[in-house]
């Protein structure tokens, strides 16, 4: 009998159901997600599009250096300009041009001087006495030839006693009737078409 050996069963622990971890997994999966979704929504808010100054406005986001500055309102002054109060908003005052420099008045060449008016001695001047005193004519002939006269005809005048006047039958002989009056010492000059040369008709002033 004791050479009968009784078969002895060994007993193992229970064998347990091995667990599935593919839950835990796809929750860890989740919830990573979720906080990386959270940490990049506080970083777009409060990094960049919810950041504000210090005095607690919104900060405008960076903009490149080359990109055009803000334009500002169509209403809004310029700098340096005073805004009419009874304007129209949007509309700018108007400013009166300013007047450009003046030009220099261009002065163009004046008109030529005339000629000075020349005295000839030497045209024959006839030498008349409208007056009563004898050899009047004459004392006043020899001293117009002393003073470079050429004299002609030395007569009484036929006509009405007149104050002195030297006769000169063109215009371009004024000059040397004017000299003639001059030399005289009296008398007055008049344009006649009644005589040919230059005339002296002597008068009761004239001194002799």
């Amino acid at each position: 009998m004791d050479d009968l050996a009784v078969p002895q069963h060994h007993r193992s622990g229970a064998h347990r159901a091995r667990r599935n971890s593919l839950p835990a997994v796809l929750l860890s999966l989740v919830l990573v997600a979720v906080v990386s979704g959270g940490l990049l929504w506080a970083l777009l808010t409060f990094g960049v599009l919810g950041a504000q100054d210090p005095a607690g406005g919104p900060v405008a986001a960076p903009t490149d250096a080359g990109s055009a500055p803000a334009t500002q309102p169509a209403d809004a002054a310029s700098p340096g300009s005073s805004a009419d109060p009874g304007a129209e908003p949007g509309t700018q005052p108007s400013v009166p041009p300013s007047a450009g420099p003046t030009a220099e008045p261009t002065v163009g060449p004046g008109p030529e001087p005339s000629p000075e008016p020349t005295v000839d001695r030497s045209v024959g001047v006839d030498v008349l006495n409208s007056t009563d005193t004898v050899g009047l004519a004459a004392g006043a002939a020899a001293a117009l030839e002393e003073l470079g006269w050429a004299v002609g005809e030395v007569t009484n005048f036929d006509g009405d006693e007149i104050p002195t006047t030297v006769l000169h039958p063109t215009e371009d002989l004024a000059a040397t009737a004017d000299a003639l009056v001059a030399d005289l010492g009296t008398g007055v000059t008049q344009l006649s078409a009644d005589v040919d040369v230059v005339t002296v008709v002597l008068g009761p002033d004239y001194p002799g």
